[in-house]
């Protein structure tokens, strides 16, 4: 990570960690979880340990010699590793770890996808882990963890389980998938319903993919996919500061040779991808999200430049005139220099402070206080829309209204300078009732099928304004469920296309950093990107049925065609049943499933941002009382399972894909099913708290009966997933947030469980029994 990519790592609480009583010691936890994910001698050189002792540590806990883990997939894993050591180690060890200095940590805790927010804006205070000999006691324990993870691995160890990141090598091979075929040779160009079709990568490292060559997010042979999928851009996140001189000119990042020497090799490697993708009829979309709050430090020396502050770091103001310059000549250097890219979209309201009003706290500084915020909001869109088309007139400008609030949409509209694209989410707003509850769909969502009246007004107002309309949709999946390639719902989301090619948009964002993977639900959205027929006159959008027969039956063959298209209905169906919230896909346990663990005590932590989501069921539970809930996903579980069951078991010798679509089916089923279930393990859990209080010993026994039940169904998910990742390196990976879990994590649950059941429920229903 070069100079420039240095911050200082954010402050904030520092609460006790997490107990992990399935472990007899924090170092046993410790090398546990490390092992696989991290190699051999990084586990040992941050507890100042010999990797003999550290692998002697390892056989005793029954995890044999540690697997492989090569330079890639490590360079790949480092917000996988961050999360799982963030309730284990202090600071210098967990940049030990990772080989970091502190200023990497900063920048990426604040610069990589919310980062810090994933996390809880909090680090736990954690003593150091210190190897140390076991005593009789520990080792005891390690006998029992041994025979369990033995006997879970099975005879092949972690022999029988395939790298995690293998499935790079299938999507970075030149092999055509099972998608429609192009048009005759000769054949004239056919006329598009969407001009534009971007998606992200489904693997590429957020943070600063530029910098990290080795670590191609688009490989030729993914490119080739995604192009004969239909896919003509793709699109990756930027920072102005680290890509423009004029970021080292107001002081936004140090100067020097080192410094320059890091813009230049983005740039570089920008370009190349530019050339590269341009090969397949694929063009470059940057995302902007700017201008980015810099930290109190900062402003010390540029105190004219600071607007609204929050927390340790303060808002860029826009309306300063320097950043305003700033702004404007970085976006036009980046695109003089790369004169090639396809365009830029932006967004203004983020998660992440950027312009003053951006998180509707104007009034704290003494510039912005004076302006509306749609003003100073439609200013930051002007000028990097003005400033790209400057330099490259063929660019494309498009603006998102994500967080603008209803009342914002038109004024903002109605001051955005001519040839730029509005987009809009198309689902948001849109009403929906589930579980008896009534609510709106405010986040990404498949479940529910848009367009939705804010998408439609947004669209409008745009066209008012002279200017085309884009939808912004998740053909793959979402935070729903993005632990899987694809949510295998697709039916719901060729619906959505189909009413999208009746809509009239002008392109198509097909996905946010989940969803890339090419997938039959983006096979489905192809059949109705064109206008006409492959040769003859125009013709209507075929309906969504029809699409999924198509599809199904390219993919499998007609043999087994007709069957997935059919599961494809059954899962679509109970999809639509799926508690949908916007607090719900953020904070509920959906993308960890089986792999989140079980607390014999409540935590006292709050569920996170698609990152932790612990104990907190009414925190996942958003709108929806806790048994609405629950069974609001157990009626999607019951769903999928019936359809799952319905279909022909994949044979050795049969089609690689039906086995793959099968895979990617039973681990949608088990996440689904893991979060109804963690959610009534909470509500016994609360009985049985109830119960002990008032010394209602029946009461007690029921609960504790059912925590039994469920800890048991519990540790049966986390096996039969297990056994899913042993051959399908997709699951539990999300490229912004790298795997979600690993096999060892699996591992872990299995003993979290066995824990429950052989240590702490016992001694309750002792407890229960006392006088």
């Amino acid at each position: 990570m070069a100079s420039g990519q240095e911050l200082p790592i954010p402050a904030g609480p520092e609460p006790a960690p997490v107990e992990l009583p399935h472990f007899p010691r924090r170092l046993d936890a410790y090398v546990f979880r490390n092992w696989g994910v991290a190699p051999l001698e990084r586990i040992a050189a941050a507890i100042d340990a010999g990797p003999e002792a550290v692998r002697s540590l390892a056989r005793d806990l029954g995890l044999g010699e540690p697997p492989p883990v090569s330079e890639e997939a490590w360079r790949r894993s480092a917000l996988t590793a961050i999360r799982r050591n963030w309730h284990l180690l202090p600071y210098p060890q967990l940049l030990k770890l990772l080989g970091w200095r502190e200023g990497q940590l900063g920048y990426t805790l604040r610069e990589d996808d919310f980062l810090w927010i994933k996390l809880g804006n909090l680090k736990p205070r954690c003593e150091p882990v210190r190897f140390e000999e076991a005593g009789e006691a520990v080792k005891e324990r390690q006998r029992a963890i041994r025979k369990l993870v033995e006997e879970a691995l099975g005879e092949k160890g972690w022999s029988g389980i395939a790298p995690r990141f293998s499935f790079l090598q299938e999507l970075a091979s030149p092999e055509r998938p099972s998608a429609e075929p192009g048009p005759p040779a000769g054949s004239p160009p056919r006329e598009t319903r969407f001009a534009v079709r971007f998606l992200h990568s489904y693997f590429a490292l957020y943070g600063d993919a530029l910098l990290e060559p080795a670590l191609d997010p688009y490989p030729d042979g993914y490119l080739e996919r995604l192009s004969r999928l239909g896919v003509n851009g793709v699109w990756l996140p930027a920072l102005l500061r680290n890509l423009a001189p004029p970021g080292e000119e107001l002081g936004l990042v140090p100067a020097g040779p080192e410094t320059a020497a890091g813009r230049e090799a983005r740039l570089r490697n920008l370009a190349r991808l530019v050339e590269r993708a341009g090969r397949f009829g694929v063009g470059v979309y940057l995302y902007l999200n700017e201008p980015r709050a810099m930290p109190l430090e900062f402003f010390k020396k540029q105190p004219s430049l600071q607007g609204v502050q929050e927390g340790d770091a303060a808002a860029l103001c826009s309306s300063a005139p320097a950043v305003q310059k700033w702004l404007a000549g970085s976006v036009e250097y980046l695109f003089k220099r790369v004169p090639g890219l396809a365009g830029v979209f932006t967004i203004t309201m983020s998660e992440n402070l950027t312009n003053c009003h951006s998180h509707g706290n104007g009034k704290g500084c003494p510039r912005c206080r004076e302006r509306p915020g749609p003003e100073v909001v439609g200013e930051v869109n002007r000028l990097i829309a003005e400033a790209a088309r400057k330099a490259s007139p063929q660019a494309r400008a498009i603006v998102w209204d994500w967080g603008w609030p209803d009342d914002w949409i038109e004024p903002i509209i109605k001051n955005l300078p001519k040839g730029v694209s509005v987009m809009s989410v198309s689902e948001w707003s849109l009403p929906i009732e589930r579980g008896g509850v009534k609510s709106q769909v405010g986040e990404y969502s498949i479940s529910a099928v848009g367009p939705g009246p804010r998408a439609r007004r947004t669209w409008s107002l745009a066209r008012q304004s002279g200017l085309e309309a884009f939808a912004k949709i998740q053909a793959g999946n979402t935070w729903e469920l993005s632990a899987v390639p694809y949510i295998p719902a697709v039916g719901l989301v060729a619906e959505h296309a189909r009413r999208l090619a009746a809509e009239g948009v002008q392109g198509l964002m097909l996905g946010w950093t989940l969803g890339g993977y090419p997938s039959p639900n983006l096979q489905a959205v192809q059949h109705y990107l064109y206008r006409d027929a492959p040769a003859g006159p125009p013709s209507p959008p075929p309906s969504a049925s029809e699409v999924l027969e198509r599809v199904a039956a390219r993919r499998f063959g007609s043999r087994l065609g007709g069957a997935v298209a059919g599961a494809w209905r059954g899962m679509s169906q109970a999809f639509e049943e799926y508690p949908f919230h916007v607090g719900v896909v953020y904070r509920c346990p959906a993308q960890l499933g089986p792999a989140n663990l079980l607390h014999a005590r409540k935590t006292g932590y709050a569920a996170t941002m698609v990152g932790f989501p612990y104990d907190d069921l009414d925190g996942w539970r958003g709108p929806y009382p806790p048994e609405a809930f629950a069974a609001q996903l157990e009626k999607v579980a019951a769903g999928w399972g019936k359809t799952i069951s319905a279909l022909p078991p994949a044979e050795p010798a049969g089609p690689p894909e039906y086995a793959a679509e099968l895979s990617v089916m039973k681990a949608a089923h088990l996440h689904v099913q893991s979060v109804a279930s963690q959610s009534r393990f909470v509500l016994a859990r609360r009985r049985l708290e109830q119960a002990v209080d008032q010394k209602e010993a029946a009461a007690g026994k029921a609960a504790l009966d059912d925590l039994a039940r469920i800890a048991g169904e519990e540790e049966r998910a986390a096996r039969r997933l297990l056994d899913l990742v042993r051959s399908d390196s997709r699951l539990g990976f999300e490229a912004s947030n790298q795997y979600y879990y690993m096999p060892v994590d699996l591992l872990e649950k299995v003993l979290n469980c066995r824990w429950i059941l052989d240590d702490w429920i016992p001694g309750e229903r002792r407890r229960l029994k006392s006088p």
